[in-house]
Protein backbone atom coordinates (compact mmCIF):
# COMPACT_ATOMS: atom_id res chain seq x y z
CA UNK A 1 0.00 0.00 0.00
CA UNK A 2 2.86 2.39 0.87
CA UNK A 3 4.37 1.83 -2.59
CA UNK A 4 1.15 3.04 -4.22
CA UNK A 5 0.71 6.09 -2.02
CA UNK A 6 4.22 7.52 -2.43
CA UNK A 7 4.10 7.92 -6.25
CA UNK A 8 0.61 9.45 -6.06
CA UNK A 9 1.78 11.86 -3.38
CA UNK A 10 4.71 12.89 -5.57
CA UNK A 11 2.45 13.69 -8.49
CA UNK A 12 0.10 15.77 -6.36
CA UNK A 13 2.63 17.68 -4.25
CA UNK A 14 4.84 19.35 -6.84
CA UNK A 15 6.98 22.19 -5.56
CA UNK A 16 4.48 24.81 -4.61
CA UNK A 17 4.28 26.39 -8.05
CA UNK A 18 5.37 29.79 -6.82
CA UNK A 19 6.53 32.07 -9.60
CA UNK A 20 9.20 33.79 -7.55
CA UNK A 21 12.58 34.77 -8.86
CA UNK A 22 14.05 31.54 -7.45
CA UNK A 23 12.77 29.73 -10.55
CA UNK A 24 15.17 31.72 -12.71
CA UNK A 25 18.13 31.47 -10.33
CA UNK A 26 20.53 28.59 -10.77
CA UNK A 27 23.41 27.71 -8.49
CA UNK A 28 25.78 25.93 -10.86
CA UNK A 29 28.10 24.08 -8.54
CA UNK A 30 30.02 21.58 -10.68
CA UNK A 31 30.80 19.47 -7.58
CA UNK A 32 27.06 18.76 -7.17
CA UNK A 33 25.79 16.28 -9.75
CA UNK A 34 22.84 14.07 -10.58
CA UNK A 35 23.11 11.04 -12.87
CA UNK A 36 19.99 9.24 -14.03
CA UNK A 37 19.56 5.88 -15.73
CA UNK A 38 16.52 3.94 -16.90
CA UNK A 39 16.08 0.68 -14.98
CA UNK A 40 13.30 -1.26 -16.69
CA UNK A 41 15.44 -2.56 -19.62
CA UNK A 42 12.86 -1.69 -22.27
CA UNK A 43 13.90 -0.85 -25.82
CA UNK A 44 10.87 1.41 -26.25
CA UNK A 45 7.76 2.62 -24.46
CA UNK A 46 4.11 3.21 -25.32
CA UNK A 47 2.17 6.38 -24.51
CA UNK A 48 0.94 6.14 -20.91
CA UNK A 49 3.73 3.76 -19.79
CA UNK A 50 5.67 4.18 -16.58
CA UNK A 51 9.38 4.82 -17.17
CA UNK A 52 11.37 3.45 -14.22
CA UNK A 53 14.66 5.14 -13.37
CA UNK A 54 17.35 5.45 -10.74
CA UNK A 55 19.30 8.57 -9.76
CA UNK A 56 22.69 8.99 -8.11
CA UNK A 57 23.83 12.27 -6.63
CA UNK A 58 27.26 13.60 -5.69
CA UNK A 59 27.66 16.16 -2.88
CA UNK A 60 23.87 16.39 -2.53
CA UNK A 61 21.46 14.58 -0.19
CA UNK A 62 17.95 13.68 -1.32
CA UNK A 63 15.62 14.38 1.60
CA UNK A 64 11.93 14.45 2.38
CA UNK A 65 10.78 18.10 2.27
CA UNK A 66 10.74 19.76 5.67
CA UNK A 67 6.96 20.28 5.65
CA UNK A 68 6.36 16.54 5.02
CA UNK A 69 8.70 15.14 7.67
CA UNK A 70 6.94 13.15 10.39
CA UNK A 71 7.96 12.11 13.86
CA UNK A 72 7.93 8.47 12.74
CA UNK A 73 10.40 9.14 9.93
CA UNK A 74 12.65 11.57 11.81
CA UNK A 75 13.03 11.81 15.56
CA UNK A 76 14.20 15.43 15.60
CA UNK A 77 14.58 18.33 13.23
CA UNK A 78 18.28 18.54 14.07
CA UNK A 79 19.30 15.27 12.41
CA UNK A 80 19.17 16.83 8.92
CA UNK A 81 21.78 18.69 6.95
CA UNK A 82 19.28 21.47 6.46
CA UNK A 83 15.75 22.61 7.01
CA UNK A 84 13.83 25.83 6.61
CA UNK A 85 16.32 27.50 8.94
CA UNK A 86 19.28 26.37 6.80
CA UNK A 87 18.11 26.35 3.16
CA UNK A 88 21.60 26.65 1.64
CA UNK A 89 22.86 23.16 2.51
CA UNK A 90 23.16 20.68 -0.38
CA UNK A 91 19.95 18.88 0.44
CA UNK A 92 16.62 18.72 -1.32
CA UNK A 93 14.86 16.95 -4.16
CA UNK A 94 14.85 16.78 -7.94
CA UNK A 95 12.49 17.64 -10.78
CA UNK A 96 11.91 15.41 -13.80
CA UNK A 97 10.82 17.20 -16.99
CA UNK A 98 9.60 15.59 -20.21
CA UNK A 99 11.23 16.94 -23.38
CA UNK A 100 11.37 20.77 -23.44
CA UNK A 101 9.36 21.41 -20.27
CA UNK A 102 11.05 23.82 -17.86
CA UNK A 103 10.63 25.81 -14.65
CA UNK A 104 7.05 25.66 -13.45
CA UNK A 105 5.88 23.51 -16.39
CA UNK A 106 4.36 20.14 -15.49
CA UNK A 107 7.01 17.99 -13.80
CA UNK A 108 7.50 15.18 -11.31
CA UNK A 109 9.03 16.11 -7.97
CA UNK A 110 10.83 13.35 -6.10
CA UNK A 111 13.40 12.72 -3.40
CA UNK A 112 13.59 8.95 -3.99
CA UNK A 113 16.58 7.20 -5.56
CA UNK A 114 14.33 4.75 -7.46
CA UNK A 115 11.14 6.13 -8.96
CA UNK A 116 9.13 6.25 -12.18
CA UNK A 117 7.68 8.86 -14.53
CA UNK A 118 4.26 8.31 -16.13
CA UNK A 119 4.28 9.21 -19.81
CA UNK A 120 1.27 11.18 -21.05
CA UNK A 121 -1.33 9.09 -22.89
CA UNK A 122 -1.19 11.48 -25.86
CA UNK A 123 2.62 11.36 -26.29
CA UNK A 124 3.65 11.10 -29.95
CA UNK A 125 5.98 8.38 -31.20
CA UNK A 126 9.66 9.23 -31.59
CA UNK A 127 12.67 9.98 -29.41
CA UNK A 128 11.95 11.80 -26.16
CA UNK A 129 13.92 12.94 -23.12
CA UNK A 130 13.58 13.03 -19.37
CA UNK A 131 15.62 15.84 -17.82
CA UNK A 132 16.64 15.64 -14.15
CA UNK A 133 17.40 18.82 -12.15
CA UNK A 134 18.45 18.98 -8.50
CA UNK A 135 16.61 21.57 -6.40
CA UNK A 136 17.55 22.76 -2.92
CA UNK A 137 15.03 23.24 -0.11
CA UNK A 138 14.10 26.66 -1.56
CA UNK A 139 13.42 25.00 -4.94
CA UNK A 140 16.47 26.67 -6.52
CA UNK A 141 18.21 24.64 -9.24
CA UNK A 142 21.58 23.35 -8.03
CA UNK A 143 24.31 21.91 -10.27
CA UNK A 144 24.13 20.71 -13.86
CA UNK A 145 21.16 18.68 -15.11
CA UNK A 146 21.23 15.17 -16.57
CA UNK A 147 19.22 13.98 -19.58
CA UNK A 148 18.21 10.46 -20.61
CA UNK A 149 16.80 9.57 -24.03
CA UNK A 150 14.14 6.95 -24.82
CA UNK A 151 11.88 5.97 -27.72
CA UNK A 152 8.09 5.86 -27.85
CA UNK A 153 6.50 3.56 -30.45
Amino acid sequence: MKKLIAPLLLLVIGCGGSSTSSESVSLVDESVTIRASLTDNKSSYAPGDLVSYMVETTNFTLAVPFNLRTESAHDTETNHLSDELNPDANEGHYHVYLDDADGTDHHLTSWQIDDSYQLPAELESGTHTLRFELRDNNHVKVGPEDVVFFDVK
